[in-house]
């Protein structure tokens, strides 16, 4: 859900100076751009964008945690702020609302003291706190009341106190350390014999008897989502300025609304809860309203980011299973589909048995007498993309484990077949000895994984509090 490794690991007081300091001869009127607009767009358009521990966020509740993930920008990374797109800040306005949650579930606070000595510290000169100092950084670059700023790095201190929580669950071992950096440093090359699915399938012919049993055995395979048919108008926002959207209110048809608004009615195809809208992309709260509302019931007007949406619902259909003979392609294609995985894996161990009973050593004379191809890779990284193959974390992983001449000795799933490998090579690349490398690979190590953790608790809090998106905030 939300993916990112926020600066404020490094959170301190020393840093937060030179950043303010920074700041106050840097002009940012496109925050306070922002800050006006979505203030306005919360007056206007208040609605739903999401739930948590069962209850609703509107956009006017959720308006506080956009500027503190703002602020947080400006204090972290001024330089970029311009460049930031408004999703990741959303992303980090929910990282915020989820932390600050928990730090008030985990009785954590930020005392009056730690909060003016921060301030304190961040803008004294000569030993001494200016006050002219800040008040000319609040009301000439940041534009915002002491109380409003304060409020802020009170929470990003109170965040930045739950997410050392987070942190301190994370360690690291000498082994752990030494095998990352051999990750970003080595070099490998493997032969592999690919048993491919697709030339699997065009081997397949089943019988109708077969395909009858396979969709009898699978109808949940075939069983057609509810859908929704609508009927539509598209008012652009830019166009519609003098057109008082209250008289929309009395209009009981779209075509009354089309006439006055000089716009055309469009129609849907027949929709699932997971497909888009022409001209509006996928909305999932007007999607889920269209499926609660009554047939031929003319939906509220919709706010989106450019445009006003409203619909007629005109048609639906109810979760079924269609009748063999409606489907009978889908289900011969996906009867080769799945016999074709089975025949690939089958043919994989057997080739692996005789690689045991054999004690083979060179794979490429066991793929001719299974008169299947051998390849061999170029040199790839463990993080790197692989020719032929891609980026596939199994794959890479799986020849990462070998040593040098050994061949893995159970196969590799992967979406396109079934691989049988053995490592031919292996080189380092590294600039730097380990010794000496070592503490620059542990700390790239621990923000790694104080990355995925914080990523595992935010998704882990996310779904213990039912945390469920309806809509954007944009």
């Amino acid at each position: 859900m939300l993916d990112y490794l926020s600066m404020l690991t490094k959170f301190r007081a020393k840093h937060i100076k030179k950043i303010l300091l920074a700041l106050t001869f840097i002009i940012v009127p496109s925050f306070v751009i922002w800050g006006s607009l979505y203030y306005f767009r919360s007056r206007q358009v208040i609605k739903v964008i999401a739930s948590y521990k069962g209850k609703k966020i509107t956009t006017e509740q959720f308006a506080p945690f956009i500027r503190l993930a703002q602020i947080n920008l400006l204090l972290t990374d001024p330089k970029n702020y311009n460049r930031v797109k408004k999703e990741d800040i959303q992303k980090d306005a929910w990282m915020f609302f989820i932390l600050l949650d928990k730090a008030k579930e985990d009785k954590l606070s930020v005392s009056d003291k730690e909060l003016a000595q921060l301030i304190e510290h961040t803008f004294s000169y000569q030993g001494k706190f200016s006050k002219k100092a800040y008040h000319y950084f609040l009301r000439e670059r940041m534009r915002l009341p002491a109380r409003i700023f304060e409020d802020a790095l009170r929470n990003i201190l109170l965040v930045d106190k739950e997410k050392q929580k987070i942190f301190s669950r994370v360690t690291v071992n000498e082994k752990e350390i030494y095998d990352f950096y051999r990750k970003l440093n080595d070099k490998m090359k493997v032969s592999y014999i690919f048993i491919s699915y697709k030339d699997l399938r065009n081997t397949i012919n089943p019988t109708k008897e077969e395909l009858a049993s396979f969709y009898n055995k699978n109808k949940s395979l075939f069983r057609e989502k509810p859908k929704v048919k609508l009927r539509y108008v598209i008012l652009d926002k830019k166009n519609i300025t003098k057109f008082p959207l209250s008289r929309l209110k009395h209009m009981r048809t779209l075509e009354e609304i089309a006439k006055e608004t000089k716009t055309a009615i469009k129609e849907t195809p027949f929709l699932t809860v997971t497909d888009a809208i022409e001209g509006i992309g996928w909305q999932p709260e007007i999607i889920k309203y269209a499926f609660e509302a009554k047939l031929k019931s003319i939906s509220p007007l919709f706010s989106l980011k450019n445009s006003y949406f409203i619909f007629e619902k005109i048609k639906e259909k109810k979760a079924y299973t269609p009748a063999l003979k409606d489907i009978y392609n889908k289900i011969k294609a996906a009867f080769k589909a799945e016999k074709a995985r089975g025949n690939a894996l089958s043919l994989a161990e057997k080739i692996i048995g005789q690689i045991k009973n054999k004690n083979a050593k060179s794979l490429k004379k066991i793929a001719k007498t299974s008169s299947l191809p051998c390849e061999e890779t170029e040199y790839f990284s463990y993080f790197g993309y692989v020719n032929g193959i891609g980026m596939q974390k199994e794959f890479n992983s799986a020849a990462f484990s070998l040593k040098t001449g050994e061949i893995l000795l159970k196969p590799i799933i992967l979406p396109q077949g079934v691989y049988i490998i053995q490592l031919t090579g292996r080189k380092q690349n590294a600039k730097e000895p380990y010794a000496k490398a070592k503490e620059k690979y542990k700390s790239l190590l621990l923000m790694r994984r104080r990355l995925q953790e914080l990523n595992r608790t935010l998704n882990s809090l996310a779904d213990k509090n039912n945390l469920q998106f309806s809509a954007s905030y944009f």
